[in-house]
């Protein structure tokens, strides 16, 4: 063993002896019903917890007072509203829904006063989709167009979602967590059992979303600075395979047109649909710089990789709209595509890779499984996905040439 390799493991066996390692593993694993449940960074139930906390008429007893925080949580310019509101809720003119149908898509949280209107879209660890947030705002204007009202991207570090809206508030799961604060300082006395659950779900924003826990910073800390060589030996050899694979998902279509391109979203087109002038869009339509009416999109959320093949929306132009029926009634004729919703259109969903299912894997395993997956859908279903597709453009060129040369 060369003397390298010695003071590296030396340095990682004085990591282990330390005794504020297992200090900040005791912390680590104090209990939190919310961890037990393995209920940790899944958006759907902190939509249904935070839905809980915000309703009034909830079992917590607590009456208006989260809302009212909620609302205080809110930017500058909202804030005069926003004290308005406060002082005039009813508990029962408050109505609080989860997963609210808006139209080919669901809020994740819709909070319904009598003066106001507010949505909350959660997101954890995806981002918003293209379009999504701006569909949701129309949603809430045209349904409630004479209420006051308020959209809030809810991320863990109050993240600029991929399309910015004017009318988007960002707020961040430290808002939460200093919300829950003031609720225990300021409702000294509640339900024993309510005061246990909001102080274990803010221990769980602290230290699962946002990192904020002053203990674990502080243990941290000092662990890192008494052995930072061994810990970074640790992380380089640490892989995140969410941001490797996306890496590898790049590579394997950076001959085609990329449009967007992060650790959660691909989207692309083949060149060979370039030059079907008839299934162009104006830019911006649907991603920046895009011109394309058919795309894929590869969602790499921290549960799966799957692949996609997404017809857009055509900002309302007759002619692309008419083209853009007809491609879907030709796409429906084949038996492999299933048509959803209605602006964005999925026709085509393939899975690549579960982490689920490899979560006992090494490293190289997982690597191994995604390249073999990757590459047999390269090689089978995505020639027939472009050639099919790329039949249905030919044809509706012709006619487009056609009738234009009329």
């Amino acid at each position: 063993m060369n003397n390298p390799q010695q003071e590296q493991l030396t340095g990682l066996y004085n990591l282990i002896k330390d005794p504020n390692l297992a200090i900040l593993e005791s912390k680590l694993q104090e209990f939190n019903i919310f961890s037990i449940l393995n209920l940790n960074r899944q958006e759907i139930r902190h939509s249904t917890m935070l839905a809980w906390l915000f309703n009034p008429q909830a079992n917590h007893k607590l009456g208006t007072a989260t809302l009212k925080e909620l609302l205080l949580q809110l930017p500058e310019k909202y804030q005069l509203n926003a004290l308005i509101h406060v002082s005039n809720l009813n508990p029962a003119e408050i109505e609080v829904s989860t997963e609210s149908d808006a139209e080919t898509g669901r809020i994740d949280i819709l909070i319904k006063g009598k003066e106001f209107i507010i949505g909350i879209e959660n997101k954890i660890d995806t981002t918003d989709a293209p379009g999504q947030l701006a569909k949701y705002i129309q949603y809430l204007k045209h349904q409630f167009p004479n209420k006051l009202r308020y959209f809030i991207y809810l991320t863990p570090e109050g993240l600029t979602p991929q399309e910015l809206e004017d009318e988007i508030i960002l707020l961040s799961y430290a808002h939460i967590a200093r919300l829950i604060e003031n609720l225990l300082i300021s409702i000294p006395i509640m339900p024993a059992q309510v005061h246990a659950l909001l102080l274990q779900y803010q221990q769980l924003i602290l230290r699962e979303i946002t990192m904020e826990d002053n203990e674990i910073q502080e243990l941290c800390s000092k662990l890192y600075k008494e052995h930072k060589e061994a810990i970074e030996t640790i992380l380089e050899y640490k892989m995140d395979f969410q941001a490797t694979l996306n890496t590898i998902l790049i590579e394997k279509f950076e001959k085609e047109s990329i449009y967007r391109k992060s650790k959660c979203y691909l989207n692309f087109s083949p060149h060979s649909w370039e030059q079907y002038t008839c299934t162009q869009v104006r830019k911006g339509t649907w991603l920046k710089d895009c011109t394309d009416l058919v795309l894929f999109e590869i969602i790499n959320n921290n549960k799966e990789i799957q692949i996609k093949l997404i017809v857009g929306p055509t900002d309302s132009n007759k002619q692309t709209e008419s083209i853009k029926q007809k491609l879907l009634e030709r796409i429906q004729k084949d038996s492999k595509y299933k048509k959803s919703g209605n602006k964005w259109t999925t026709i085509y969903t393939h899975k690549l890779l579960q982490y689920e299912k490899l979560k006992n894997a090494t490293n190289e395993e997982i690597k191994d499984q995604f390249q073999k997956h990757l590459d047999q859908w390269l090689n089978d279903e995505y020639p027939k996905l472009v050639e099919q597709i790329n039949e249905i453009m030919q044809q509706l060129q012709q006619d487009y040439e056609r009738e234009n040369a009329q």
